[in-house]
């Protein structure tokens, strides 16, 4: 999260985060002090404008695995708890193959599961940490339903919606329908149209000064914290596990108008 007086930035893993904090720092200074990196938005932010990025799922889950390989991001901490499944995964030489086992994981709802992560305490508690921010955001689905939400779109939501750990929901219909009565994004930029977006967004919306034209012509030429990958995201996948994320992440893909 970056955030000022007027405004809030939240930040949903690989949608240029730290690009766009890079930006807002430069034509706006310093964050407000209480501002927390992975921040979620809550009920103070209502009287404020509210934005985040979005990016294609299919294209998500493989900049996260590759970002996860760098050992810098979650969910590392899983794979290595469950013997011979880091091997399967991170240090498979078969990216393909390991981005295929690693997904089905994150997919199935195991990886929410605090009794099978055999992380520890200070890790699972740690404020601020997301290891995972799943994992939390599990508390508010029915275990009957946890098997059939996203990674993304529960990242997603846990971003977007205030007080959502007091939350139960039992199906996707309620967890979209939960998302459009009480999420308070007023904005989002989609990764796929960046400098675009979030020119649009900082000029009609966030009260620039002058002169903030030419920092954002200077950081529109910039790349910050890209994932390593030699392919194309479809080259990951098969139609089946394609079609797994069509079905889990429909929040997202259905707001946006993704396609595989």
């Amino acid at each position: 999260m970056y955030q000022k007086n007027n405004f809030v930035y939240l930040h949903l893993q690989k949608t240029a985060g730290t690009h766009i904090k890079k930006l807002l720092v430069e034509v706006f200074g310093e964050a407000d002090e209480n501002s927390v990196w992975h921040g979620r938005v809550t009920e103070e932010h209502k009287d404020k404008f509210v934005f985040c990025g979005v990016r294609n799922p299919w294209d998500f889950y493989v900049s996260l695995f590759h970002h996860s390989q760098q050992k810098i991001a979650p969910p590392v901490n899983y794979f290595r708890s469950v013997p011979g499944l880091f091997d399967k995964t991170y240090d498979n030489p078969d990216t393909v193959e390991g981005f295929r086992i690693w997904l089905e994981c994150l997919l199935s709802g195991k990886i929410l599961d605090r009794n099978t992560m055999k992380l520890p305490k200070r890790l699972l508690n740690k404020p601020g940490k997301h290891v995972l921010l799943a994992n939390k955001v599990d508390k508010m689905i029915n275990h009957k339903s946890e098997d059939t939400i996203g990674l993304m779109s529960r990242w997603f939501f846990a971003m977007s919606v205030p007080n959502y750990r007091q939350m139960r929901i039992d199906n996707y219909k309620q967890f979209e329908k939960k998302f459009e009565e009480l999420s308070l994004i007023d904005s989002y930029y989609r990764m796929e149209f960046l400098a675009d977006d979030i020119h649009e967004i900082i000029k009609n919306n966030l009260n620039p000064s002058v002169g903030w034209e030419e920092k954002f012509n200077d950081w529109s030429n910039q790349k910050s914290n890209t994932s390593k990958r030699i392919k194309k995201y479809e080259a990951y996948y098969d139609n089946e596990l394609a079609a797994k994320v069509a079905e889990k992440d429909e929040l997202i893909i259905k707001k946006f108008n993704y396609e595989f």
